[in-house]
């Protein structure tokens, strides 16, 4: 498990919803040209998601009319233009905190919360692959106090582990269909076990 990220707060577990908008085949010469009109950028995120050596764009927008809600533009860089390859106008609502980066060709998103005794959070992490964006990662920490609560869950593998105050555990994982990013409508909705079955 790597270090807890400075977010503020965590989303409630429901049933995910799977409606999202679809993704544009759109170009510009400038990726911030594929944001969708009615929104803007709160926040631009560079690195290379295809493995082409070229820096890729995710933009995190909100609706210039409603900034409750938070969506995410992802944009892969062409040479002389870009594509908008995954359009998701609603990944989290404005009382979750969230955190984007990319590293080694990972799209990394964390939500969470730190607190005077603890902290808890969950990080997902996609790969562009089979045309899409794919949930290969997912870890989640809590800490109350003196209990200390971790599973992380490797989707490539298809193992998972859990710890518990100290004892670990192992055990195989099935997932049912692949987790896209584009069917994500709120991580305040999104439940990633409905997706798994552990053996």
């Amino acid at each position: 498990m790597q270090s807890v990220p400075d977010v503020q707060s965590v989303p409630k577990k429901a049933e995910p919803d799977q409606s999202s908008a679809s993704a544009s085949t759109e170009n510009a010469k400038s990726p911030a040209a594929l944001v969708p009109t009615g929104y803007k950028i709160l926040e631009e995120v560079k690195g290379d998601l295809n493995k082409d050596g070229l820096d890729d764009y995710v933009f995190v927008i909100t609706g210039k009319q409603d900034e409750s809600n938070r969506g995410l533009v992802v944009a892969f860089n062409k040479g002389e233009s870009y594509e908008n390859i995954l359009e998701n106008r609603s990944i989290y609502s404005g009382i979750v905190s969230m955190k984007v980066t990319i590293k080694k060709g990972v799209l990394s998103i964390v939500v969470g919360e730190t607190f005077a005794d603890g902290h808890r959070y969950e990080e997902y992490k996609f790969r562009f692959q089979n045309s899409d964006f794919e949930l290969i990662g997912y870890d989640y920490s809590e800490k109350n106090g003196g209990s200390v609560s971790n599973r992380s869950m490797n989707l490539l593998s298809n193992k998972m582990q859990t710890k518990e105050d100290g004892d670990e555990k192992w055990n195989d994982i099935v997932i049912k269909e692949p987790i896209k990013l584009r069917k994500i409508n709120n991580f305040e909705r999104f439940d990633v076990t409905n997706y798994i079955s552990v053996k």
